[in-house]
């Protein structure tokens, strides 16, 4: 037979399971029947404003409903870097035989997910060729937000990080238009993923100099300042 205070904890057990299948319900009806289509209309309005301005990034905006998850994504298609991969084979017949074919870049992905949770995050991907390639794979902008949460000022700051991000990892790019806080912003961004930050939370863990240890909480602190408001 099983105690009362076993009772209790399957009572107080079930009670919160409940709680949070609601939410869970409620997280993706709303998914659903509204943050979806006011990302889509966001993404597909900057695309817009993308060709009108002559913005030199061909984008197009998809969408992805996977049932209890969902994706809605700004892709970027491939250019040439200008560069040329040259190479030499040789045939019996026709002897000697050269193929030049061009670099491409790729990538460029700004990604809004629903998790299987509920939580929508923002994500985005670098460009890259074979001649450029950022040693990140994505970055996580933003993670674990409620479908409510997703605002136009949510949408706005997200997507001017994107074009950012774009032009910093794009031969066409790179670091010769990046200014002075263009370029801490973008370090903050590395240190914004929850992924980079535990990283960096090791390093720190693992140093023996006091004086390294304050240096680097000081200015992560000052960045943490400088940048908040960044974007809004």
């Amino acid at each position: 037979m099983c105690s009362d205070k076993l009772l209790k904890a399957l009572e107080r057990e079930t009670k919160l399971l409940e709680r949070s299948i609601r939410l869970l319900s409620y997280r993706r009806l709303n998914w659903r029947i509204e943050t979806r289509q006011k990302i889509r209309q966001a993404f597909e309005g900057f695309v817009q404003q993308t060709r009108r301005n002559g913005y030199p990034f061909s984008l197009h905006v998809s969408d992805y409903d996977l049932s209890a998850e969902g994706i809605v994504q700004i892709s970027a298609t491939r250019i040439p870097t200008g560069a040329i991969v040259r190479s030499v084979s040789h045939d019996a017949e026709f002897g000697e035989r050269v193929r030049k074919t061009p670099v491409m870049e790729e990538g460029g992905t700004l990604v809004a997910s629903l998790s299987v949770s509920g939580h929508v995050a923002f994500v985005v991907y670098p460009r890259k060729s074979d001649r450029t390639k950022p040693v990140e794979e994505q970055l996580l902008l933003i993670h674990r937000l409620d479908p409510t949460d997703v605002t136009d000022r949510v949408l706005n700051r997200v997507i001017l990080k994107y074009l950012l991000y774009m032009r910093s990892t794009s031969v066409l790019g790179m670091n010769d238009t990046l200014s002075t806080r263009e370029w801490f912003a973008l370090i903050w961004m590395k240190i914004g993923d929850v992924r980079y930050m535990h990283k960096l939370s090791r390093t720190v863990i693992s140093m023996q100099n006091e004086w390294a240890k304050l240096l680097l909480a000081g200015v992560i602190g000052g960045l943490t300042t400088y940048f908040t408001t960044w974007g809004q």
